[in-house]
């Protein structure tokens, strides 16, 4: 019902836009910019072609002219980091939702902050979905949002697991008899 509502909002324009996708310019760019990027990631595959060197390399090596990205950040790893960089990368990403997962569990045991450590492992899953998204689709790798995102969820989770630690070393006082 959601996605009726909203497609009923969606611009006319918009909706264009979406019925000529795949055959637009800014599509077939893109499928030229991915499969440029597959045939650099496979010709480079140890180190790519360095930290942020796509733009150089689209220009003067590929003769692509106009500087452009790459549209896709799990590419742009592969192209610029080889697919060791490429691995990390989504390594992190899995990295982020198991640590996630287990600051849940934890804060289901917690009588104390639980459901705000819930609630920040639930909206750090969530934002790391939207990136997952929004990264197919722009060259989005070098941007802060996932760095800064990785390092909350790092924080949370030890944080959690330390609260965790400090509850159970407590001791427990049988509640006073009136």
């Amino acid at each position: 019902a959601i996605m009726a509502v909203g497609w009923i909002l969606v611009p006319a324009e918009q909706k264009a836009r979406f019925e000529a996708m795949g055959e637009d310019p800014s599509s077939e760019s893109r499928l030229t910019y991915w499969r440029a990027a597959a045939e650099v990631a496979v010709a480079h595959p140890l180190t790519g072609i360095g930290y942020n060197n796509w733009p150089a390399y689209w220009a003067s090596v590929l003769g692509g002219g106009r500087i452009e990205r790459i549209h896709n950040s799990t590419l742009q790893a592969a192209a610029e980091t080889g697919f060791p960089g490429a691995a990390l990368f989504l390594g992190m990403v899995l990295l982020t939702f198991q640590l996630n997962a287990q600051t849940r569990r934890r804060a289901r045991r917690m009588p104390l902050w639980g459901d705000v450590f819930w609630g920040m492992a639930a909206g750090l899953d969530a934002g790391m979905v939207g990136f997952i998204i929004a990264g197919q689709f722009m060259s989005v790798l070098y941007y802060p949002v996932f760095w800064v995102s990785f390092g909350l969820t790092t924080a949370v989770s030890e944080t959690s697991r330390k609260a965790v630690r400090a509850t159970a070393r407590q001791p427990h006082h049988p509640p006073l008899l009136h």
